[in-house]
């Protein structure tokens, strides 16, 4: 007789099947859902998550493979040679299987893949044709990323996961992880080690979780506070507000972002200034250098020097806030005491809103001091 759970787990199967992807089969659907409620902090689209699918003929029992480098979702043009310090690498290996139990032969292939394809004395040309092209192109990825960055000492974490719909692990199938296990310490020796079986129960646990909405910003004095809307202008030390758009595992809380019009742009001069600016101390505070960032809430509550945002948006300051994040995550930051100017607005109309987007978003290029003419204000 069928759980309760599976009963439930296949219902919500159905309805975001229908209502995201119809076109999918069940089956594949599963191993979308899946990942998609194992990778839920990580903020991936749909297709970032279905670009990770593995799962076809010769997949080896993988059916979703995916790297993260500090948080951020490995694509085929990522850049990572910025990163010289605390580097983590994150790989997530996952098996999706629509039964309703757990087998030994599951882990076994875990096993004989990781054997194969996590041993970078061998090249991945030998067993090609023996596994499909996106699961060896997703590993080459890997091994690449890896070995650019050895030299550095990152830290990497090896994620394993079991989902079907079963219930119960037998002790039979349970044991066979510590074979796992031993098999990755000997390819990576440092790593650190993570398996996980997922039954109907646990997903649907994992489905129900909602992202966290409501975010503590601490400032460095009291703010200036509008009459009549909600509104504040504060000063954040850079510490704090690199605290406030990272969560517990320190990566950066990219959907705080989405309604930033401007994607982060990467290694552009002005992007290149701000971490100048932010790596070499002046006389000046950061505030006086840079135009700070625009926060949008659904609401906001001042106690004391802390401000509660409820639904908060950086609408306006993405390049400045990556780059803080990266200064934070790669530098010595032990005496930093600088701040950040920040804006908190809680629209009340959505017009209002996107007004603020537009204009806070509207920039007119300036030259640099050196080529701004002179204007002669003589009368004659």
């Amino acid at each position: 007789m069928a759980s309760n759970d599976k009963i439930i787990l296949d219902q919500v199967l159905d309805q975001q099947r229908q209502a995201i992807a119809a076109s999918l089969e069940p089956a594949k659907y599963f191993e979308v859902f899946t990942a998609e409620q194992i990778l839920k902090d990580y903020d991936l689209t749909y297709d970032e998550l279905e670009a990770g699918i593995t799962a076809g003929g010769g997949d080896g029992g993988i059916d979703s493979f995916y790297v993260f480098v500090n948080g951020e979702l490995l694509h085929e043009d990522s850049d990572f040679s910025e990163l010289k310090k605390n580097i983590t690498i994150e790989v997530f290996i996952i098996q999706s299987k629509t039964g309703v139990g757990f087998t030994e032969t599951a882990i076994e292939k875990f096993i004989s893949i990781t054997e194969e394809l996590f041993d970078l004395s061998k090249p991945l040309s030998e067993v090609d044709g023996v596994y499909n092209k996106p699961l060896l192109e997703a590993v080459e990825k890997f091994r690449s990323l890896y070995q650019t960055l050895a030299s550095r000492f990152p830290r990497l974490r090896l994620s394993y996961y079991y989902a079907t719909k079963g219930d119960a692990v037998h002790p039979n199938v349970q044991r066979k992880v510590a074979k796992l296990e031993a098999v990755v310490k000997r390819y990576f020796s440092a790593a650190q080690f993570h398996f996980s079986f997922l039954g109907s129960g646990d997903l649907l646990e994992l489905a129900r979780r909602l992202p966290t909405t409501s975010y503590d910003l601490k400032l460095s004095e009291n703010p200036i506070s509008s009459s009549g809307a909600v509104a504040f202008v504060c000063l954040v030390s850079l510490r704090d507000f690199s605290a406030f758009i990272t969560d517990s595992q320190g990566h950066l809380i990219r959907h705080i972002f989405e309604a930033n019009v401007r994607d982060y742009q990467g290694k552009t001069q002005v992007n290149e200034e701000i971490q100048t600016t932010l790596q070499q101390r002046s006389a000046e505070d950061f505030w006086w250098l840079n135009n700070g960032i625009t926060v949008l809430a659904s609401r906001a509550t001042q106690s004391g020097k802390t401000i509660a945002l409820e639904n908060p948006e950086v609408v306006n300051g993405l390049q400045t806030s990556t780059e803080i994040y990266t200064y934070f995550t790669t530098c010595n930051t032990e005496n930093e005491n600088r701040n950040l100017l920040v804006r908190i607005v809680v629209p009340t109309q959505a017009e209002s809103r996107d007004r603020i987007i537009r204009a806070t978003n509207s920039q007119t290029a300036i030259p640099p001091w050196g080529r701004i003419e002179k204007v002669d204000t003589k009368v004659g």
